[in-house]
C-alpha cells in the first residue's frame, strides 16, 4: 500500500481536488496533505519536501537547544578536550600506519590534525591569556621572588635560602624552555 493512494473527489468544486491537468481537464483526485496536488501530480513529491523541511526545522531546533547547554557551560571557554581529542584522533590515524609508505599516505590528514591540534593550542593560550588564567613569565618570577622572601623570613640560615631559590629559578627556567618547545 502506497503512503498516498489515489481518490477521486466526487464534487467538482471540492477544495480537496488536485489542481494538476488531466486530459485537458482539471484533475478529479484528492491532494496530498500540505500540497496543491494529488499523488499523480507531484503532490506526494511536496508533501515529502514539506516533511523534509519539518525535519530540518527540528534538528535545528535541537541544534539550538545543544548550542544552549554549551553556551551555559562553565568551562565553554576551555578548549583542553577539544584538544586531547584532537590529539587521540591524530594518534589513532598514527596507529593504523603499519610502515613508511601507510605514514606517507596518510601525511595529509596528519598535516591537517597537526594544523588543528597548533590552532586550538593557540585559541586555548589566548583564551587562558585574556581571562587570567595564563601567568607570563614576568609573574611567575615575581611569585617565585615571593615566596623565596616568605622562606628568607622564617629560615634563619641564609645559605639554606640562597640553595632554595636557585632550585626555583631552575625549575621556571626549565619549565620555561619546555614551554617555547
Amino acid at each position: 500500500m502506497t503512503e498516498h493512494p489515489l481518490e477521486h473527489v466526487d464534487a467538482p468544486d471540492s477544495v480537496d481536488r488536485c489542481q494538476g491537468v488531466a486530459k485537458f481537464a482539471q484533475c478529479m483526485h484528492r491532494v496530498v496533505t500540505g500540497s496543491k496536488f494529488c499523488p499523480m501530480h507531484g503532490g506526494a513529491g511536496i508533501a515529502a519536501a514539506a516533511k523534509v523541511a519539518e525535519a530540518r526545522m527540528y534538528t535545528l531546533a535541537k541544534w539550538q537547544a545543544r548550542l544552549g547547554q554549551f553556551a551555559d557551560h562553565s568551562q565553554l571557554k576551555s578548549l583542553n578536550q577539544e584538544i586531547a581529542l584532537a590529539r587521540m584522533t591524530l594518534e589513532a590515524i598514527f596507529n593504523k600506519c603499519d610502515d613508511e609508505h601507510a605514514v606517507i599516505m596518510a601525511s595529509g590528514r596528519i598535516g591537517d590534525m597537526l594544523t588543528r591540534i597548533e590552532k586550538l593550542v593557540v585559541s586555548a593560550q589566548r583564551i587562558e591569556k585574556a581571562t587570567g588564567q595564563l601567568l607570563g613569565k614576568g609573574s611567575i618570577l615575581q611569585i617565585a621572588g615571593e615566596i623565596v622572601n616568605i622562606i628568607d623570613k622564617h629560615v634563619a640560615d641564609k645559605s639554606i635560602v640562597n640553595t632554595m631559590a636557585n632550585e626555583i629559578a631552575l625549575v621556571i627556567t626549565r619549565q620555561a624552555d619546555l614551554d617555547v618547545d
